[in-house]
Parts: structure tokens; sequence; C-alpha cells
């Protein structure tokens, strides 16, 4: 196979479905760039040996013949400079450190929020991606998202990570997950689960995803799902009851 004169990006996945969906959304994006696809590691080799030029490598980690952060090893062997972006559905304490020392720029956790992929690649392609020190960190706003949709998308999505949420009078407060499960809570003046309350009923702010590890004593024990809808039931118990219409003169 002949190198194409454009330089490529190269997609490192064993599912068809994700992969259909990183086509789409690198059209999108980048129209005019050609994309790679391999399932497996001896497949990326062979793509490797032929196209020199790949100016962007999504790897998974998990691969039918084995792991994409040996194969990002290799790349970087041969093309120091390439930028490489790992995706991973088990997200196993230290992975995160390793992807960044074999010289990746970010580490994605499946599901793939799809509108972020594709700015973060817009970023990559336009040289605005973050510095080295802000690497594997997200920020947003409660205001584009609901706080228990944010909760529940690192719940579902089985995440080991702490996120941070500050209120718009400056609270802070810290939710760990371990494996999808809610650990522990904490504000200025609560632990546990009465923490873990106050933060849901937070009705605006933002958040962030700390590079820290998860708290090594557990304060919560009860089941996500259990925590959510008590919290949101409290949650609900505190908004205003509605004002009832003025009755009309005779």
């Amino acid at each position: 196979m002949e190198s194409n004169p454009q330089c490529p990006i190269m997609v490192i996945e064993d599912d068809q479905s994700l992969n259909d969906i990183i086509r789409d959304h690198l059209k999108v994006v980048l129209p005019d760039t050609p994309v790679l696809f391999a399932h497996t590691v001896a497949e990326a080799q062979v793509l490797l040996s032929q196209y020199e030029q790949v100016i962007l490598f999504i790897i998974d980690v998990n691969l039918p013949d084995g792991n994409g952060l040996d194969f990002l090893g290799d790349v970087k062997t041969v093309t120091p400079g390439a930028k490489a972006i790992v995706i991973t559905a088990a997200p196993v304490p230290g992975l995160k450190q390793q992807s960044l020392d074999l010289g990746a720029i970010h580490l994605i956790e499946k599901p793939i929020e799809m509108f972020a992929f594709r700015e973060l690649i817009r970023s990559i392609a336009t040289g605005t991606e973050p510095s080295q020190s802000n690497h594997f960190h997200f920020h947003g706003t409660m205001r584009q998202l609901q706080l228990v949709d944010i909760i529940q998308i690192k719940c579902i999505s089985k995440a080991q990570t702490v996120l941070q949420f500050t209120n718009p009078v400056g609270d802070v407060g810290l939710i760990h997950f371990y494996q999808g499960e809610i650990v522990h809570a904490e504000t200025a003046v609560e632990q546990g689960v009465s923490a873990f309350n106050t933060i849901v009923c937070w009705k605006a702010g933002s958040f962030t995803e700390l590079e820290q590890p998860v708290a090594e004593e557990r304060t919560i024990f009860e089941t996500w799902e259990s925590l959510l809808m008590e919290a949101v039931r409290l949650a609900d118990e505190q908004q205003p009851p509605p004002e009832e219409p003025e009755a009309e003169s005779p």
C-alpha cells in the first residue's frame, strides 16, 4: 500500500460500532484528513510500518492480541513527536500516569462523550490543546449539565476518580468514586452521606475532575442508586412551594 500524501489519524479499537461513531465525528471536525482503523495490535503494527507521518493516534488499552500502551511505546520509538489519545473502559490505578509517561496527551474513559471528544480533536488540530500540567483534567459548569447527571455518568462508566464541586458562593465539596461506587464525600464541615446530600442540593456552580488518589477511608457504603434517590428527594423537599394563584375578585 502506498503512503497517503496527507498525514492520517490512526484509530486502534476493536469495537467496530465505536469505530463507526469515531469516524463520523472525525469527518465533521477534520473532513479532509484520512483515518486509518486497526482492530488489533498486529494490524496497527502493519499500518505503522506503512504510514510514518500519522498526526494522531487514538488507542484503546485492551485489545484482542495485546495492550494498547505497549503499542504506544512502539509508536514513540518510531515517531517520538506523535500525539496520542488513550481510551479505556477499565481505568485501573496508575493507568493515567502510565499513559502520561508514555507520551499520551489525554486519557478518555468509555463511554466516550462524543461532543467533548470532537472538541478535543479540534483543539489538537488547531494546536490549542491544554498544557502538560492540565492533562487528564476535566471541568465544566452545572448550568450545562445537572449535578445528578454528572454523578450518574461517573457511576455508570465505573469511574475511579475524584470530582470537586464548587457552588456560586465558593463552597467546595469532593465526591470520591471507586469502580463506579461513591465511597466518600466531604465539604468543609461534613463527611460521608450528609456531605454528599449537601453537594447534590447545590443548584449551580462548577466541577473539576482532580488528579489525586481516591480516599482510602470509606465513609459511604450505600449503592450509588440509593444515594442519588435519597439525595434527589431531599433536594426536592428544599424547593420552595409553588405560589398559589390569587383568587379572582367576584
